[in-house]
């Protein structure tokens, strides 16, 4: 059975992605499963941490959960991953008698507000009657997976908190509006436009928008997409400009442990 959710943290996606990609740093986050070594990928030889001279084959773990019956269910197997492309992470896990089985994706995408990150969990057991998980009162394990563990843990990373400083709010139409963000200078924050039926929303480097997305009628956009659906769009809309204080980040920085 598996579960999705999705939040924004205020933190770069950068040092999530770094997170994220440590199968040692993941497995405390969850606690479900326990990384005991490498397993050699041609001899299939099991080694501890200590004398493993590469980590190019899969991890040796241990998946653990506490069933329904009280007692602690333990079997060892392997984990693959992380399996990395430019926006997600996935990793994958089985146990040696084929009985359990895990998979973790994580999709980290640039925010105005930090980073959206997509979490799905999928999380089979072929349990006896001994061996149920016990997951409380979330509708399954993977959903205590990511509620449980993952997200609260995502949203207690610390990151310098800077607050967005409105500057500008304009309603007009669309065309009237991009005028008016083209000539903007020195300026490094926020864009926010919301018309009838989307919402567009991007990065402002100087006059460089940069992590462009737009959401219409339920559909979204991204990167270039989102700014070439914005040109053509028309009709009235609300343009809100944002941006950091800078010495409000310097302050923060000084003050930042």
């Amino acid at each position: 059975m598996s579960y999705s959710e999705e939040l924004v943290v205020k933190a770069g996606k950068s040092s999530l992605f770094s997170l994220l990609a440590d199968p040692f740093k993941l497995s405390g986050i969850i606690g479900h499963f326990s990384i005991l070594g490498i397993e050699d990928g041609k001899t299939g030889k099991r080694y501890p941490p200590s004398e493993v001279k590469k980590q190019e084959d899969k991890y040796w773990i241990a998946i653990v959960f506490g069933a329904t019956s009280g007692k602690v269910i333990s079997s060892a197997g392997t984990l693959d991953g992380p399996i990395i492309s430019p926006n997600s992470i996935q990793y994958k896990a089985e146990t040696d008698d084929g009985k359990d089985s895990f998979k973790i994706l994580f999709i980290l995408q640039d925010h105005p507000l930090g980073t959206k990150v997509s979490i799905t969990v999928e999380f089979n057991v072929k349990a006896g009657l001994l061996s149920k998980p016990f997951y409380g009162d979330y509708s399954s394990f993977a959903e205590h997976i990511v509620k449980g563990h993952i997200i609260p843990y995502i949203r207690s990373i610390s990151s310098i908190d800077i607050g967005l400083k409105e500057i500008k709010r304009v309603r007009g139409n669309v065309e009237e509006l991009l005028r008016e963000l083209r000539n903007l200078h020195n300026i490094y924050g926020a864009v926010v436009i919301k018309g009838e039926n989307f919402r567009f929303a991007s990065f402002i480097d100087d006059r460089e928008l940069k992590g462009s997305r737009i959401d219409i009628s339920g559909n979204t956009l991204g990167g270039g997409e989102a700014l070439s659906k914005l040109l053509i769009l028309s009709g009235l809309a609300e343009m809100v400009i944002y941006e950091v204080p800078a010495d409000d980040l310097i302050e923060s920085l000084l003050k930042s442990k």
